[in-house]
């Protein structure tokens, strides 16, 4: 038996309706993939010296390697990208300075 048009008290046996998801309406959520592709161009975007502020790094390494790296971070105390940053402009520099002018301007040529 179908229910009367003016009876407002009783519920409908099949809704017209699919019941509503809990939480944010998801209409322009992004997915994960999308999120770290929106920081890592927020992390690409230029410093305040009109240069890229970091550059992503990935790599593998021997196990002794990053064995080193650990215990030389944790020993210093800081981070393993910090030591990494330390010792990379530390040997920059040296490597420099060792160089006449001619092997210079060989040197910083961005290949």
């Amino acid at each position: 038996m179908a229910k009367q048009a003016d009876d407002i008290k009783t519920g409908d046996l099949l809704e017209t309706e699919p019941p509503r998801k809990r939480g944010r309406p998801s209409s322009s959520a992004q997915t994960t993939a999308q999120r770290q592709a929106a920081y890592r161009a927020r992390r690409r975007e230029l410093g305040a010296q009109g240069k890229p502020s970091d550059a992503r790094l990935n790599v593998w390494l021997s196990y002794d390697a990053h064995a080193g790296l650990t215990r030389l971070a944790q020993h210093r105390g800081i981070s393993q990208r910090e030591l990494l940053e330390t010792l990379l402009t530390s040997l920059d520099k040296e490597t420099a300075d060792q160089l006449d002018e001619n092997q210079l301007d060989s040197y910083y040529v961005t290949r």
